[in-house]
């Protein structure tokens, strides 16, 4: 499911709200950061749609308990665990905002990140994204992103760290994450929407804290390559020298851009 609402719908918008999309599972240790990391944004138009995914941990009850010191925050939860596309798509159904953004729970907002990425929107284009710092367990880095990046050039690697991107529903339509994709759902999205839009433009200002989690599921690099395989050759169609091109040059550009992170 990626396809975006009809025009009757987008009318429902609101204009000037940034709809911000977090999927909760087992991040009881850091929510409470992330939460407070949106409470403090300089720009006031915001609503935070948490969706839990099944957690066995405390996460989803500090949620609900942070819920009550703001009414712009809603916490929702699945059934049973589906994954984090499903986790977002829940959200994404929810959203009233003109502007999507998508904040996952370990990650942090600068105070000011929906201040500048709203009005670097507004001057450069519908799909913005912006430079951040990777934090690890040994190391704190800042990722300086491209100037602006299309769809070849997201092919050869990828910019766009979701807690980073922002785009303009009203213009490109309010879109959906693919949930048979079991990784790299955001890639694959943000592909999408380059489908319909010539460019993403970066802001070269770190704005935001991308947390590297030793051991996670997206830092087994076979795993990794096998998903995203997946979406150059089964999803995007690119046919089997391309797609080894692209897995080629996706991987190189892996190596530089993590290789000075522990």
């Amino acid at each position: 499911m990626n396809s975006a609402l009809s025009n009757q719908e987008s009318e429902a918008f609101e204009s000037g709200l940034v709809s911000i999309i977090t999927p909760l599972y087992n991040s009881e240790k850091y929510i409470e950061d992330t939460i407070r990391s949106v409470l403090v944004q300089t720009y006031a138009r915001w609503e935070m749609i948490i969706t839990d995914d099944g957690s066995t941990d405390g996460g989803f009850a500090k949620a609900q308990a942070l819920a009550l010191e703001d009414p712009r925050i809603i916490v929702q939860k699945l059934e049973r665990n589906g994954g984090s596309a499903k986790a977002r798509n829940a959200g994404l159904k929810r959203a009233r905002g003109q502007y999507i953004a998508f904040l996952d729970a370990d990650d942090l907002y600068r105070p000011d990140f929906l201040e500048k990425q709203v009005a670097f929107l507004r001057v450069k284009g519908p799909f913005v994204f912006a430079s951040y710092e990777r934090l690890a367990p040994n190391s704190t880095t800042p990722f300086i992103v491209r100037e602006r990046i299309d769809y070849a050039g997201l092919l050869r690697g990828c910019d766009i760290a979701p807690v980073t991107a922002l785009y303009d529903a009203i213009a490109l339509g309010k879109r959906y994450f693919r949930e048979d994709l079991a990784k790299r759902e955001d890639f694959s999205y943000f592909l999408d929407l380059l489908k319909i839009t010539p460019y993403a433009f970066g802001n070269p200002e770190c704005l935001a804290t991308y947390r590297v989690v030793v051991g996670s599921k997206s830092r087994n690099k076979v795993k990794v390559v096998k998903h995203i395989w997946y979406v150059f050759y089964g999803v995007e169609k690119l046919g089997l020298w391309k797609s080894v091109l692209c897995i080629l040059q996706w991987a190189w550009y892996g190596y530089k851009k993590y290789r000075n992170v522990r």
